[in-house]
């Protein structure tokens, strides 16, 4: 199995001067919008996507492509840097990778690379596998119809393009294939088998609050068709994407992505709350845990405090370790931008919490009662 990233080192790079930023099995990337989340996130998908372009092999890095879009090298560089040299450190259990751009080219979205080691190849290093997800926060909307998989297509992310338009698709040969978890521990309590297709349905309805059974039916060779039963299937409720809660839409290419991965496995996740209820949010954060105590590493940049809220109880419910889990709060003080980690514990609770950290409520509260 791939070991898992541990640390990431970004010099030069967009709003940092220099960041080195501790990862664990469930990485949480919280903090006020500006100050860096996304920025940590790109770091990762420029290697990526370069990688599968094929780029990188010969020495180039794309700034622009399918999974993020930096324009040119002066939108990658540090505003107040003393050089144009542009670093992104990548460490593991075993090894060290270094990216380096010695000199920014501003008017290219190609621009020349040094690698460390040379010579290098995927080597094991968790990001370029295939077995890599990434979810931007603005996913596919619901469709009448999707599009099935190609294994002739470049492989930039599993769920399809950064929206996860193939995530449907992927549901589809799951259930063709009757596929079974890869995981037996993600099983969720209510799934009639360790089948994919009956534990995405169970997650869905689980995470939702109410019984759903997606299906997913071949209309013809470029066309398939995902519908919801809500409620008893015996009763034939059965409704298009596009008449049942939107939420529906953005969260199953999440829960598709989390039950196909293999230990091993990385998920980078963009907002995992939007379109859902509070408490669907508190009920993610269960399977998110869940996965990551099991193998799969995710990143997860997220303004949910009920998702960590989550992700506090699965710890005190052993269903987590704490130790598999780091919380980075970025933050911003006189145009400097950094990340200060908070310590989870086994009994769910923060070793600190800062100022301007998920504390909005308590301060619509004093101001309602004070």
């Amino acid at each position: 199995m791939n070991t898992m990233l541990e640390y990431i080192v970004l010099k030069n790079f967009k709003c940092f001067d220099e960041l080195q930023i501790r990862l664990a099995p469930l990485t949480l990337v919280t903090g006020m919008n500006g100050v860096g989340k996304s920025t940590l996130i790109q770091s990762l998908l420029i290697i990526r996507q370069s990688f599968v372009a094929r780029y990188l092999q010969d020495g180039y890095i794309s700034l622009n492509g399918e999974l993020v879009n930096l324009i040119n090298g002066s939108a990658l560089l540090y505003n107040q840097a003393n050089d144009e040299c542009v670093e992104v450190r990548i460490e593991d259990e075993e090894d060290e990778y270094i990216f380096t751009l010695p000199k920014v080219e501003n008017d290219n979205h190609l621009q020349l690379m040094e690698i460390s080691p040379e010579g290098y190849t995927k080597k094991g290093l968790l990001l370029l596998e295939d077995d890599f997800v990434y979810l931007n926060a603005e996913r596919l909307s619901p469709q009448i119809y999707y599009k099935p998989t190609n294994s002739s297509e470049k492989n930039y992310s599993r769920m399809g393009n950064r929206h996860g338009d193939k995530a449907v698709g992927v549901l589809f040969d799951a259930i063709d294939k009757v596929d079974d978890l890869n995981i037996v521990a993600l099983k969720a309590e209510t799934a009639a088998s360790n089948r994919v297709g009956d534990n995405v349905s169970a997650w869905l309805g689980y995470i939702m609050g109410t019984k759903i059974t997606a299906k997913v039916e071949k209309v013809n060779s470029e066309d398939l068709r995902l519908t919801y039963t809500v409620g008893d299937v015996a009763k034939e409720n059965v409704f298009s994407p596009l008449n049942t809660a939107f939420g529906n839409s953005y969260l199953l290419p999440i829960i598709v992505a989390v039950l196909t991965a293999k230990k091993g496995g990385l998920i980078l996740l963009e907002n995992p709350e939007a379109h859902l209820h509070p408490a669907a949010q508190f009920r993610l954060g269960k399977l998110l845990a869940m996965a990551a105590e099991q193998g799969i590493q995710l990143i997860v940049e997220t303004h949910s405090d009920h998702l960590l809220n989550g992700i506090r109880v699965a710890a005190k419910n052993g269903q987590i370790s704490s130790d598999n889990v780091a919380i980075q709060y970025f933050v911003e003080h006189d145009g400097c931008h950094d990340a200060q980690r908070i310590v989870l514990n086994n009994d769910g609770e923060l070793d600190c919490w800062p100022q301007g950290f998920f504390d909005e409520w308590e301060k619509a509260l004093d101001s309602l009662i004070g």
